[in-house]
């Protein structure tokens, strides 16, 4: 997982040209006035969706892991907490993989560290990270934000 500001997430040290690369495009479109809905940029291997989302308590949410894709989160219009478990290899599905859609969920009730963006910082979650978005700790509101989902063979071009 990288966590940033957009500022300065190509001064990361673990950011290669490919997520940069990514993320620039992503940010080259007018994200705070685009319709909910997926917009693909380069069919299935990179793509973004602007969504509106009620936060919800972390007790109400599942951890989801994807197999294929990276996540990249990025808040438009509010604070979002992204619950996250360094115990990947301790989560169990709660039901089969969604190969298709590239999500597994597990109602797993181990804690979770919290980290929370902020509208102008971003988050990249990795494959095999499982992770529990669009949370609130404080009282619920309706997030827009992106999230981008980039395949991982995409970065090897």
């Amino acid at each position: 997982m990288i966590v940033s500001s957009l500022a300065s997430i190509n001064e990361h040290p673990e950011m290669n040209t490919g997520l940069q690369q990514c993320i620039a495009r992503i940010l080259s479109f007018d994200l705070i006035h685009l319709a909910p809905g997926s917009y693909p940029i380069e069919g299935e291997m990179l793509s973004f969706k602007i969504m509106d989302r009620q936060l919800t308590a972390p007790e109400d949410k599942q951890f989801e892991v994807h197999r294929q894709y990276i996540d990249i989160h990025i808040p438009l219009n509010t604070n979002e907490a992204i619950g996250y478990s360094l115990q990947n290899s301790n989560m169990a599905l709660s039901s089969p993989f969604d190969n298709q859609n590239d999500i597994g969920f597990s109602d797993s009730e181990q804690s979770s560290s919290w980290l929370i963006l902020s509208p102008g910082e971003i988050a990249i979650i990795f494959p095999q990270e499982w992770h529990k978005p669009a949370c609130t700790l404080l009282s619920s509101q309706l997030l827009r934000k992106v999230v981008a989902k980039v395949h991982r063979s995409y970065l090897l071009k």
